[in-house]
């Protein structure tokens, strides 16, 4: 028999934040742009560094937001996880979560043993789906 928690575990169809995007951008060009301030470094380290930002950016650009299908658990405590290659996995909450008004960070560990952590903003998806998937976190605390 299914309890009450598990009737009412939500499902989280996540698109591709804006937010996000922007504060990857943005913080990405702030670090380039300390480059240009004046300091006695050479430079060559100078533009080692802007080589290590650029791979740091091209990095977080390809990986962000793996997770597009998010599926609260209905028995064992095993989440539902759907990923943009297609697969779906099975994975279990890892430590702590954050859940505000605004974000909600989980961070997930497949059976497979990946580690995935899912950032949900208010443009990440519908803010029914949203606020059900805040509501059902915070009763899991």
């Amino acid at each position: 028999m299914l309890s009450s928690k598990s009737v009412l575990a939500p499902v989280l169809n996540l698109k591709p934040s804006r937010i996000l995007a922007v504060y990857t951008i943005l913080g990405h060009l702030i670090a380039l742009s300390v480059l240009f301030y004046p300091m006695t470094i050479s430079i060559f380290p100078r533009v080692l560094i802007a080589i290590a930002v650029l791979i740091s950016f091209v990095y977080h650009w390809r990986t962000r937001e793996p997770v597009i299908t998010l599926r609260a658990p209905i028995k064992d405590d095993l989440w539902l996880l759907q990923l943009k290659a297609g697969a779906d996995i099975y994975a279990r909450l890892v430590g702590e979560y954050t859940v505000t008004t605004w974000l909600i960070v989980i961070r997930f560990k497949a059976l497979d043993r990946r580690k995935y952590t899912v950032v949900v903003l208010p443009d990440s998806g519908e803010a029914d789906d949203i606020r059900r998937m805040r509501v059902y976190l915070r009763q899991l605390k």
